[in-house]
Formats: structure tokens, C-alpha cells, sequence
């Protein structure tokens, strides 16, 4: 394959001319056009320039699957941040290390798990800002597809935390910043630690583009796949061969925040998905429902 000297952001907002008014992504109902995506993205681009994100400085994102996860990932490209992808089932020994290990300087975090990182602020120096957001806050009001328990995180203290409502609303970057792909890092992705503290694998630009082209291709996907967003984003199998096979070909993808046989049932009969990455679990959990 031959993967270019441009890096994903760099198809994104081409793609979101070519692909103007297609849409691009579906939560629960709540859809978003190619251009809608590519706006949010440069907004939360110039929310992370507003809050002294430049070009090498590292931002970790603690979220389930949702839209903002999705915003903010390619935000931190177009701005030559690196991304730290972090499970949202860290606690707090484990966020403590991953912080400080990557010295990441914002988090962007859903407000159920504040109270983790709150419980161990004084331990992550490293951090200045913290941007909350809550997985309700694209829900539509009638939503498509049965939502799961604990979207809506209630009685959290959110302390000096920008609101998600700020951040995206800030005034969106003019134009990338310039990415040499082969060297400059995209993104520290850390390892499970069963045998010791989780370690940052550093994954350039010319890494994501590489697993971007070659995932589809050996699937022979095209733009109009549909695919069903469920597996984990912040982990690669979800990153790789849905979000960002879906951002290089200019697919359409449905967002799931957590993972239903039946409600993956429902999204493939509703939105026609043509591409599902599962896992062994999932695979035999939607084979072996009673409504098949």
C-alpha cells in the first residue's frame, strides 16, 4: 500500500468537502453530517489552543465511546498534539501512572469518572486543565436505540473543570498544523500492565495511516460502508479498523457507547450497517440472541 505523505486529519477535512452532507456519524439518533463533524473538530481544535495545547503536548482522554471522544481525537491532530487514549475503567493508581508517565497536560474526561481523578489530583503535577463532558450530552431527546444505565452521571463535583459546552464552543483553528508523518507522534497507547506499570507505545502519524488503509482494503471496504462503532475506542481494535478506517474512506459509522446484543440487532436492521468489528464474546452473543 502506499500511504502518503498527509496525515488522517488531513483526509478528514478533505473528506468532509467531498462528503459535505453525507453523514458521517449516528449516536443514539443524534447524526452528524461529514461538515458538522469537521466543524466540531476545528472548534475543539481551538479549545485546545485556548487551553495551551501545542504541537508535541500530550492530552488524555477518559471516555466510553461517545462523539466527544471522537471530536477530540482528531482535534488533538489538527493541532500536533498526542493523544493518550485511556481506559475508563483506570482507577486511580492506575490513572496517577498513565499521567504522569505521559505528562499530559489536559484531560478530557467524563464527569462520572471525575471523582477518580479528583481523588488523586495532587499526585499528577503535570496536569493544568481538565475539560468535563457527560455521554448525555448528544442524546437526542427521543433517542433511537435503547440508551444504557449510567449516561447520566448525577451529584458530581466538577470543580474548576471547563464545561464541554465551553470548550467546543470556542472559536475553531484556521488551518493545520504541519505534520512531518514518518517521525512526529500521533498518539501514546498503553499497554494492559499485566506484568508491570502499563508502558506508552509511541504510534506516529505514518503508524495510524498505515493501519487506516491497509484495514479496509483487506476487507475491500469502500465509502459507503456503514460501519457499528461498539467495540472500545480508546483500544486499537476499535480505533483502528472502525473509527479511523471509517475517517480515511469516508464512511458512516453508528456510535454505541457500550456493547447489547439486542440494541446491536436494532442498529443493524435501522441504519443498514455493512461492517461490524466484534470481538469472540460479542460475536457469540448476537449469534445466540433469541431475536436472530
Amino acid at each position: 500500500f502506499e500511504y502518503g505523505r498527509e496525515s488522517l486529519v488531513w483526509h478528514l477535512y478533505h473528506n468532509a468537502f467531498r462528503f459535505r452532507d453525507k453523514t458521517f456519524m449516528v449516536f443514539y439518533g443524534t447524526e452528524f453530517t461529514w461538515k458538522e463533524f469537521k466543524d466540531l473538530v476545528w472548534k475543539a481544535a481551538g479549545g485546545l489552543k485556548k487551553l495551551g495545547i501545542n504541537k508535541g503536548d500530550r492530552v488524555y482522554l477518559g471516555l466510553q465511546n461517545c462523539p466527544q471522544f471522537i471530536i477530540c481525537y482528531y482535534a488533538i491532530m489538527a493541532v500536533g498534539g498526542i493523544t493518550i487514549a485511556g481506559s475508563p475503567m483506570y482507577k486511580g493508581g492506575e490513572l496517577t501512572h498513565v499521567l504522569n508517565d505521559s505528562g499530559a497536560k489536559v484531560v478530557i474526561m467524563e464527569d462520572g469518572l471525575l471523582p477518580i481523578l479528583q481523588s488523586v489530583r495532587d499526585k499528577v503535577p503535570l496536569v493544568e486543565r481538565v475539560v468535563a463532558t457527560s455521554l448525555s450530552d448528544y442524546l437526542p431527546e427521543n433517542p433511537t436505540l435503547p440508551v444504557p444505565p449510567g449516561m447520566v452521571a448525577e451529584g458530581v463535583d466538577l470543580g474548576d473543570a471547563m464545561l464541554w459546552q465551553e470548550f467546543i464552543e470556542s472559536e475553531p483553528i484556521e488551518k493545520m498544523v504541519e505534520l512531518d508523518i514518518k517521525n512526529d507522534v500521533a498518539l501514546l497507547q498503553y499497554t494492559s500492565g499485566t506484568t508491570g506499570n502499563p508502558k506508552g507505545a509511541m504510534i506516529t502519524h505514518l503508524n495510524i495511516m498505515a493501519n487506516a488503509i491497509s484495514s479496509p482494503n483487506l476487507g475491500n471496504l469502500t465509502a459507503d460502508c456503514r460501519w457499528l462503532a461498539v467495540l472500545p475506542l480508546f483500544h486499537v481494535t476499535g480505533m483502528v479498523n472502525t473509527m479511523n478506517a471509517c475517517v480515511y474512506l469516508g464512511g458512516s459509522m453508528v456510535v454505541l457507547t457500550r456493547f447489547d446484543a439486542e440494541t446491536c440487532l436494532m442498529a443493524f436492521d435501522r441504519y443498514k450497517v455493512t461492517a461490524w468489528n466484534g470481538i469472540t464474546t460479542m460475536n457469540i452473543a448476537v449469534i445466540n440472541h433469541h431475536k436472530l
